[in-house]
């Protein structure tokens, strides 16, 4: 996000016209300082102008742009300046790049989203068994309420990386108006509001991409656990060893009998009851509380999508997962012998929509080589979800 001191004669409009963007994102306090999202600033010499002319739009609508950030009259003031403030508009390829994606990792590239784009609210709603924030995304402010999130399983984390991309590219679509777009993104998100949870087990994905934990007790615990391995590439569980998304209380007891493991595990264990973890009990209450319209979990693989739970799923899950299944190349799966996960109680609570996304194809976790695949696959399936089909 920039700032800069507006003279008295620019309105509002006038910068959202120069800077192409919603003038509903610009911010301006009593002092007529201008707060605009999407956009640095960067320091450069006076004899780089050439370029700085070059790093948003056509020459001319530049030059008013630079004089407006650096609050100057004239092209000449500014090249009487040793230095001046280029303008650089983000773009959607800024901050999230597919790597090995840490609780670490995810919370320097939020902090980076939020600075850039303030309107993306924050909120910590609960924590893990080690203590680490789970963190809510929250876009929009509609009255339809739509949630996503990502890593339920710990070497499922390559999901939580192409959640925050998607995140990092509709901040920008809110931001960045164009006269031929058929879809406004303001417009959309006063229709809606979306809810992300982008990694709901910090503890398991440390695990797995750091090979550690900082807890010593519970690291000799995930050693014990593992058979004794250090090698927790193939961990599913949160960090005591239990299955998240067995946890949730939709015919719990049938996974609870008929699962190999019957104690903690690095996969399957569902607990020794229903929301028995910290992680599980933190996404049941949200889902309470905020009484979504439709759900939505990534996980891997096999390239398709479930989304029916004993016949519960309401006629509205149908037009969503025929749409689904046309815009990308992923399967419909309907229904599955399969029970107690976070779309099954869902689906089973409120008869509403949900969905189990199973992003990609091959072993656990998967390559980053395939991430931007993914990425492309997922996206036009979380973006239909926030249309009304």
């Amino acid at each position: 996000m920039i700032s800069f001191l507006a003279n008295e004669e620019t309105s509002i409009q006038d910068i959202a016209n120069m800077f192409r963007i919603n003038p509903n994102f610009i911010l301006m306090n009593e002092r007529r300082e201008i707060f605009i999202p999407g956009f640095y600033k960067k320091l450069i010499s006076s004899n780089e102008l050439y370029l700085a002319k070059k790093d948003l739009f056509d020459d001319l609508l530049n030059v008013e742009i630079l004089n407006l950030v650096n609050e100057v009259k004239s092209e000449k003031e500014l090249k009487e300046r040793q230095s001046f403030f280029s303008v650089v508009r983000a773009t959607p390829n800024s901050i999230v790049v597919p790597q090995p994606y840490s609780f670490s990792k995810m919370e320097n590239d939020l902090a980076q989203i939020q600075q850039l784009y303030p309107f993306l609210n924050v909120n910590e709603i609960g924590k893990t068994t080690l203590g680490k924030p789970i963190y809510e995304l929250v876009l929009g402010s509609g009255s339809r309420k739509i949630h996503w999130n990502a890593s339920f399983h710990a070497n499922e984390w390559i999901t939580s990386c192409v959640i925050m991309k998607i995140v990092e590219w509709l901040c920008y679509f809110c931001t960045f108006t164009l006269p031929s777009e058929t879809i406004n993104g303001y417009d959309l998100f006063t229709q809606i509001t979306l809810s992300i949870v982008p990694m709901v087990n910090p503890d398991g994905v440390d695990l797995v991409v750091n090979g550690k934990v900082d807890d010593p007790i519970f690291q000799e615990q995930a050693i014990l656990i593992n058979g004794g391995s250090n090698d927790f590439t193939a961990w599913k569980a949160n960090i005591r060893g239990v299955d998240l998304n067995n946890q949730f209380p939709a015919n719990w007891e049938i996974e609870k009998a008929r699962k190999i493991p019957k104690s903690y595990s690095p996969r399957d264990y569902p607990g020794d009851y229903p929301l028995s973890e910290a992680e599980s009990i933190t996404m049941a209450k949200l889902v309470v509380e905020r009484q979504f319209d439709m759900v939505l979990a990534l996980h891997t693989q096999g390239k398709e999508f479930y989304w029916g739970y004993e016949g519960l799923e309401p006629e509205e899950s149908i037009r969503y997962a025929e749409y689904f299944a046309k815009v990308s190349p992923y399967r419909s799966v309907r229904t599955i012998d399969s029970h107690a996960g976070f779309k099954d109680w869902f689906i089973q609570k409120y008869q509403k929509p949900g969905f189990t996304l199973e992003l990609g194809k091959g072993i656990n976790p998967l390559p980053l080589s395939k991430f931007h695949e993914i990425y492309a696959e997922t996206m036009p399936i979380l973006f239909g979800s926030l249309l009304l089909i």
